[in-house]
């Protein structure tokens, strides 16, 4: 079973750092999962295929979390798109801003809790 390191990336961007999921795919490049857009325009999922981030002059830093098997590829789309789109709420009076690292965030957690993020070392 072929397993991909996922790793979780930041890149550099005003006015803040911005978040995703990435899966190396092969040294062309992967796949990226992420939120994209702001609080004023709104957020939204996206998928899509990309270079290796080392190769983007933004990118701030990459934290391998694990490892994902080619075959799970599908499920990891599903269940990301399942992940609820950052938004601004208000809860008991305060104001909440959830961002495109929030959700990165439970994204992980989500696909470690659905067993198709394993940790490194480990095999399904």
């Amino acid at each position: 079973m072929a397993m991909m390191t996922v790793y979780e990336v930041q890149y550099k961007r005003l006015p803040a750092f911005h978040a995703a999921i990435y899966i190396h795919r092969d040294q062309k490049g992967g796949l990226m999962y992420h939120a994209v857009g702001s609080h004023t325009a709104g957020f939204r999922y996206e998928a899509c295929g990309c270079e290796r981030p080392e190769k983007s002059r933004s990118l701030y830093k990459m934290w391998p979390r694990g490892k994902v098997a080619r075959e799970d590829l599908p499920r990891v789309d599903m269940i990301c798109q399942n992940v609820p789109i950052p938004c601004i709420r208000t809860v008991s009076g305060v104001r909440m801003e959830r961002d495109c690292r929030h959700w990165v965030y439970q994204a992980l957690g989500d696909l470690r809790a659905a067993g198709v993020l394993q940790e490194i070392g480990q095999t399904k």
